[in-house]
């Protein structure tokens, strides 16, 4: 997704617009599979962990969707516990169909065609649906890899996990109306890279994989709506604008859960924590940042812009 050049607030974001697609947002979610079915079809046990591992270990994204929701479902329905599981696999099981290369040969940032072009607006809408597929493994894989913590935690990243799910849903859907499915481009697997980097730092995986990334697309959604809805394509645009609040509340619970695992007290604590992880597995942060919708989610430019250096390596002046 293309960077922001000024920074909007929510507000900009059209609410009548979204209040009109949520018809087709409700078909989808509405499709819902009776929990005690899905108990015994997927043949687990009553382990929360156990049925966040099957969700990693599916491969093709029918059957990981499928998973995802039915282990949301018992969770919430309270069919589910908090008893011990297996490890997670260190790389979750993916779609033989979808080709994964090095990122620089996806052509990611590459592109210069507009949105007008409909070739490169289902490119793009690829790339968005590859990155919420992953989103789906790294919040399972958040409840899967961290025990013994309170049932809290897990009713979050479940959420989380249940709205991943959705916006890959909607995301394949738009691809189909379009004429084209995801695995027709090919991806890459640098969002996975943070998890592997932070599978036995609790406290990083929050801050890098839930407030790096998670805020990254924070900034850019709403320059990318912008250019749908200026493309004519107001289907996608109405989906990015569910993606983007949703966005907004993971990014919040990824600092709750930062703040809480790090046990400091004073806020200047908290976040040279957070910059001292941010700065070991992500290194200096670019801008533009949408600085409106990161303060909405807690994230406020003291624990950011410490850490932002423009293209030229050299730190950007903000106070």
């Amino acid at each position: 997704m293309t960077g922001l050049k000024t920074h909007g607030s929510f507000n900009a974001i059209s609410t009548k617009s979204l209040r009109s697609g949520r018809s087709s947002l409700h078909m989808i979610a509405g499709a819902e599979r009776n929990t005690e079915e899905a108990l015994d079809e997927q043949g687990l046990g009553t382990s929360l962990g156990e049925w966040a591992v099957r969700v990693l270990q599916s491969g093709e994204m029918e059957d990981k969707v499928r998973a995802s929701e039915a282990a949301a479902k018992a969770w919430k329905a309270g069919k589910l516990d908090l008893g011990p599981h297996s490890r997670p696999p260190d790389r979750p099981a993916r779609p033989a169909n979808v080709a994964v290369v090095d990122w620089k040969d996806t052509g990611v940032g590459k592109q210069k065609k507009s949105l007008q072009n409909e070739e490169r607006r289902v490119s793009l809408i690829h790339s968005i649906a590859h990155i919420e597929s992953y989103a789906i493994d790294l919040s399972w894989d958040a409840v899967a890899r961290f025990d013994n913590m309170p049932a809290e935690y897990y009713d979050d990243w479940v959420q989380v996990a249940m709205e991943e799910t959705l916006h890959y849903q909607l995301l394949a859907k738009r691809l189909q109306e379009l004429g084209s499915h995801y695995g027709a481009w090919p991806t890459h697997d640098g969002l996975w890279t943070a998890a592997v980097s932070t599978a036995e730092d609790h406290v990083g995986r929050m801050a890098v994989v839930h407030t790096v990334h998670e805020a990254r697309g924070v900034d850019v959604t709403p320059a990318t709506i912008t250019k749908f809805r200026n493309a004519k394509d107001e289907a996608t645009a109405q989906i990015l604008e569910r993606i983007y609040t949703d966005e907004l509340t993971h990014v919040e619970k990824g600092l709750k859960w930062f703040r809480r695992l790090c046990e400091e007290e004073e806020e200047e604590a908290v976040q040279a924590v957070w910059q001292d992880k941010v700065k070991a597995y992500c290194g200096p942060l670019r801008p533009p940042f949408n600085a409106d919708g990161r303060h909405q989610a807690g994230l406020t430019p003291e624990f950011y812009m410490p850490l932002a250096q423009d293209r030229q390596g050299k730190p950007v002046v903000w106070k």
